[in-house]
């Protein structure tokens, strides 16, 4: 049990002094019933989650946030004071209709594939590829004639554009629409801030600029939250 180990054995295991005074105020919690994780699942309210969480030392918003995304899967999880999500922000809304440019790690000289990859690692060879003949699908009968034809030959898979439309007219287009402009947000000001003229405390963006921004990804911003990361990892 971690309240009965010397803290000499947890220190030998890597754990900081610090650490140590985490780890056991935690587990005393758990002990003791301060610390309920039941009670804290049936909790609506995220900022009532992250007011219990952040009792145990050591704990502060941003862990508490981290937690309610990574471990207990709330959907609706915003950590304005992450710059990783700040960042990815930034990419986004600066933007074309595109999309933010995502490069793809290409893999070193010698790599292995992935195991998902298509390739059949005995003959070394891609599978041929699957193809689906309108004449191979289901048969029903008509409503007029009665005769039978394939079900796929009846199915318009992609919808028809509408008459005068272009795809070049929504390549390139800005995505200045969804800044929050009742914030004094423009394309202007996050330029700045991407080129270093950050607010105070060092952040690209305050609180209520990024749930301004944020708003439309409501209730699913940590999962909004998961690509605004991957913007910037990659």
């Amino acid at each position: 049990m971690v309240l009965r180990r010397p803290d000499a054995d947890l220190r030998a295991a890597g754990l900081s002094f610090a650490k140590i005074k985490y780890v056991k105020d935690l587990a005393a919690r758990f002990v003791d019933g301060r610390l309920d994780i039941r009670q804290i699942l049936e909790l609506d309210d995220e900022e009532a989650c992250i007011t219990e969480l952040s009792k145990v030392k050591g704990v502060g918003r941003w862990t508490s946030e981290m937690i309610l995304m990574f471990a207990v899967r709330k959907p609706d999880i915003l950590p304005c004071a992450d710059l990783g999500v700040q960042k990815g922000m930034l990419n986004f809304f600066l933007s074309d209709s595109q999309g933010p440019k995502i490069s793809i790690k290409k893999r070193k000289p010698g790599e292995e594939e992935p195991e998902d990859s298509a390739v059949d690692k005995k003959t070394k060879k891609t599978p041929a590829k699957l193809e689906i003949k309108a004449e191979e699908g289901p048969l029903e009968p008509t409503q007029e004639k009665g005769d039978q034809v394939p079900l796929l030959a009846q199915t318009e898979i992609m919808p028809k554009p509408e008459p005068g439309f272009k795809a070049e007219q929504e390549a390139g287009e800005s995505l200045d629409h969804l800044i929050a402009n009742e914030h004094g947000l423009s394309r202007a000001v996050l330029q700045s801030r991407v080129k270093g003229n950050k607010i105070k405390g060092g952040q690209y963006l305050s609180p209520d600029e990024m749930k301004a921004l944020a708003q439309s990804w409501s209730p699913y911003r940590s999962v909004a939250c998961m690509f605004m990361w991957a913007l910037v990892d990659t």
